[in-house]
């Protein structure tokens, strides 16, 4: 039952997987950010060989054939590639917040109607684990980590709680330094 006219040849199967595909690197079938050029090239050789117009008689294969071409080109000059990962990573971090502001929304729907459920897709909840994953990266290469970002947070917020009761009627308002000590207890 394997005829061309159905498209179950595994060469077609290929030709659609790289025509679908978002990026680069899912043309070749890599992972996303792959720093290995022998891998690269790999890949590459071995889609040309399948999915190559001579070889393969689906209509789109040459449009397929151009992409992996593409891509190749793209990927295997180290320069070129820095540059279409920073894209692909702003693209990504993009992502990640439209993520969040979607889950957002549907956490303001829950709390007006408690009676509203719905699954989230494994697929936005991998978007914003992608994201808060860069994130927690980015934070770390500029030397701040989640801990200390939350500890000035904290502080922030006790210190804005602790000035708006100096004029109350009370005892006196402990300063920022007893923070530490107040957690350490």
């Amino acid at each position: 039952m394997d005829t061309e006219e159905e498209g179950y040849l595994p060469s077609h199967k290929m030709v659609v997987q790289v025509l679908r595909s978002k990026n680069y690197y899912a043309a070749l079938g890599l992972p996303d950010f792959c720093k290995e050029q022998d891998s690269i090239r790999e890949a590459y050789r071995r889609l040309c060989i399948i999915i190559h117009p001579d070889k393969c008689q689906h209509p789109s294969a040459a449009d397929a054939f151009k992409k992996i071409k593409e891509a190749y080109l793209c990927l295997s000059d180290s320069s070129s590639q820095m540059q279409y990962d920073s894209v692909l990573y702003m693209k990504s971090v993009h992502e990640g917040k439209e993520a969040m502001r979607n889950m957002s929304l549907r956490q303001a729907k829950r709390s007006r109607n408690t009676s509203y459920t719905k699954r989230v897709s494994a697929d936005e909840c991998t978007g914003l684990k992608d994201f808060l994953t860069k994130w927690q990266a980015s934070q770390a290469a500029d030397g701040k980590s989640l801990r200390s970002i939350f500890d000035n947070k904290e502080k922030s917020l006790y210190m804005s709680q602790a000035t708006s009761q100096k004029g109350s009627v009370g005892g006196a308002v402990p300063l920022a330094g007893d923070i530490g000590a107040r957690r350490a207890e």
